[in-house]
């Protein structure tokens, strides 16, 4: 099992708004989805305690160490989301509101070339709407099966 008291002491220690910063709350809530998954995996148990040691030396006050507590953060979570599949909450959503808005402006620029300049604003609203709808709705999927932390 892993263990998520340390990170909750941490976490405990600093005002929230620090806690977020560094963000704990996503760290602790994929802790315990995977514990509630019972996934063992050594090298997602490495990676944690890792992260761990490093997270202590940031609290502490080594600056320096932010940018490798973060890069760590980043590959933990690439980790388990290409192996167990589990997918933190916003992921799907931001990644298709980008994606969303790319294609709205391309289309609205097409229109806005074609008909008129205020096309621009609808193609990327639209874009929007659609990102967050299709993000929405495939992360509504992955709560039904379990697997958003």
């Amino acid at each position: 099992m892993y263990e998520s008291q340390p990170i909750q002491d941490l976490a405990s220690s600093l005002d929230k708004k620090t806690a977020e910063k560094l963000r704990l709350p996503v760290l602790l809530r994929l802790i315990q989805k995977l514990n509630d998954k019972e996934i063992k995996d050594e090298q997602v148990f490495s990676q944690i305690s890792d992260l761990t040691q490093v997270l202590k030396a940031v609290v502490q006050g080594d600056r320096s160490r932010l940018k490798a507590y973060r890069d760590s953060l980043n590959e933990l979570t690439e980790m388990v989301r290409t192996k167990h599949g589990l997918v933190a909450k916003g992921y799907y959503t931001s990644l298709y509101l980008s994606i969303g808005i790319a294609l709205g402006a391309g289309i609205g620029t097409a229109l806005m070339a074609a008909v008129n300049v205020s096309f621009m604003a609808i193609g990327i609203g639209v874009g929007i709407s659609l990102g967050v709808a299709f993000g929405a709705g495939r992360e509504d999927k992955l709560d039904k099966d379990g697997l958003l932390y």
